[in-house]
């Protein structure tokens, strides 16, 4: 979508979250009444 925010597929059927990266590295956020941290973060692989 842009260098900020995108699309990660998930499945073989168009299935997908809408990710972020910053500085802190790449996410995908769920809404969430009672979690403090609802981000799911992404380890970087070298």
């Amino acid at each position: 979508m842009n260098n900020r925010y995108f699309q990660l597929l998930t499945g073989n059927n168009d299935d997908h979250w809408y990710a972020t990266l910053d500085d802190e590295g790449i996410y995908v956020s769920f809404d969430s009444t009672t979690a403090k941290n609802s981000k799911a973060w992404f380890d970087r692989i070298a």
